[in-house]
């Protein structure tokens, strides 16, 4: 399934879950396009995240996501390479495994 973090169940199901000594993942990452930047960003906030990584799906480098359209958001929004999620969730798979030996 694709999930694009637009609507709270998309966000929560592409969170960077972190081991269980987290109340709550730090990070929600989800990848580009089927909203606005800001709809995902004010998603990710009202669920709780203290910040947002957008993962660029379309060619070229990564931008920045313009949510200046909501004041009411407050965690940093940054856009990384499709490739730099990939590593991300790799490294958090390991580091769940290493944790859970």
């Amino acid at each position: 399934a694709h999930f694009l973090g637009c609507s709270p169940n998309d966000v929560e199901q592409q969170s960077l879950n972190l081991p269980r000594a987290f109340k709550k993942p730090i990070a929600a990452m989800i990848p580009r396009g089927g909203c606005s930047f800001a709809e995902k960003a004010m998603t990710a906030q009202s669920l709780g995240f203290s910040a947002l990584l957008i993962e660029n799906t379309e060619d070229g480098p990564p931008l920045p996501p313009d949510v200046s359209s909501n004041a009411l958001i407050t965690i940093p929004v940054v856009m990384v390479a499709q490739e730099t999620g990939n590593a991300l969730r790799s490294g958090l798979q390991t580091a769940k495994e290493s944790l859970s030996k």
